[in-house]
């Protein structure tokens, strides 16, 4: 496995652990969230956006940001991770239909850091923010549906792809309707 891929898990699992403890730690709570402002602090300038983008870790440190009374900052990085993973999925929706069965997977992870935001948003009451997230993600999903059509009028062979990594797209109704229905495997 490649080198990154161990140090993002790592870093993501330590993250979950150390919110866990944060959770149970009742007495301490306190010098436990001064920790984790500390670690989160720390990373955040060894990792600044400008050398290390904002992209599949930071939003492991929504939760705890928000968990440790730091709503501001919370605020700030899902500001940057909505632009930039919208930025993202418009720049993958816009490709040439040939191209949208190997931009899938990188489009579906766009797609699902902004709902991760949302509902981390919501869950921490943060209605304002969640909303907002919620107009770039419905945005997104227009997006999708318009990307889907014109990928399937090319080749209705890409439609197995599409349910594979947006079922929740084709479970749910768009303000256009579902989407053009997956076709028949061909034989």
């Amino acid at each position: 496995m490649a080198k990154g891929f161990g140090n993002k898990a790592t870093l993501e699992q330590q993250l979950a652990k150390m919110q866990e403890t944060a959770k149970k730690e009742g007495a301490n709570k306190t010098k436990m969230y001064d920790m984790c402002r500390k670690v989160i602090d720390k990373c955040l300038k060894v990792m600044p956006e400008a050398n290390v983008p904002y992209d599949r870790i930071m939003p492991s440190f929504v939760p705890i940001l928000y968990q440790i009374g730091e709503k501001k900052k919370a605020q700030e990085i899902i500001n940057i991770l909505v632009d930039q993973e919208y930025k993202n999925f418009t720049y993958y929706s816009s490709l040439a239909p040939r191209f949208c069965v190997g931009t899938l997977e990188s489009a579906q992870v766009s797609f699902r850091i902004i709902g991760m935001l949302e509902q981390v948003a919501r869950d921490s009451k943060d209605t304002k923010t969640a909303d907002m997230v919620r107009s770039k993600e419905d945005a997104v999903a227009m997006q999708l549906d318009k990307w889907v059509r014109r990928c399937l009028e090319e080749n209705q062979e890409y439609a197995a792809s599409f349910v594979e990594y947006f079922p929740q797209f084709f479970q749910q109704q768009s303000p256009q309707g579902p989407p053009m229905p997956p076709a028949q495997p061909v034989e």
